[in-house]
């Protein structure tokens, strides 16, 4: 790594761990929030203690519908935000412990023609929720492609 991207990587971590209070609350061993692998997109978050993996295959995505920027996206992205809702029961015991942070459209451009999109949807943790206080960080980032269709994330084994 260049130590111009070494150098941005660690103010990029130090910017995401000064969200929190403390310093025993950022967790390195968090599994990674983006990665790409033969033929796919992979998103993880640590979810109540196990690690949870979104596969997006690449093969999904070009069945999906075309979309540029000049016109409205064929799933809009309220419609997006309730379809993530809906899934956040599925990943933790504590759904309502968790907010709406962010809804981001990626142009998936590795895979397919340019026109190719998802919508990554993205919960925070509460740091409280009903009495009981989390110390460590809680996201939830579920791929939506644009017809519809929610990429079904799969835990982990957890370590012995």
């Amino acid at each position: 790594m260049s130590r111009g991207k070494s150098g941005l990587f660690v103010l990029l971590v130090l910017v995401n761990a000064s969200c929190w209070d403390g310093h025993n609350n950022f967790n390195f061993d968090a599994a990674p929030v983006s990665s790409m692998g033969e033929g796919y997109y992979q998103y993880g978050a640590t979810i109540d203690g196990e690690v949870t993996w979104w596969k997006v295959p690449f093969a999904e995505v070009q069945r999906t519908p075309d979309w540029s920027p000049e016109s409205e996206p064929p799933l809009s992205a309220s419609q997006a935000v309730q379809i993530g809702q809906r899934e956040v029961p599925k990943y933790t015991d504590t759904p309502g412990a968790y907010r709406l942070d962010k809804v981001e459209l990626l142009n998936v451009t590795n895979c397919c023609p340019t026109k190719k999109w998802i919508y990554l949807v993205s919960f925070e943790r509460d740091r409280e929720y009903q009495a009981r206080k989390f110390t460590d960080r809680g996201t939830i980032t579920i791929p939506i492609l644009l017809d519809g269709r929610v990429i079904q994330g799969t835990k982990d084994k957890p370590a012995a």
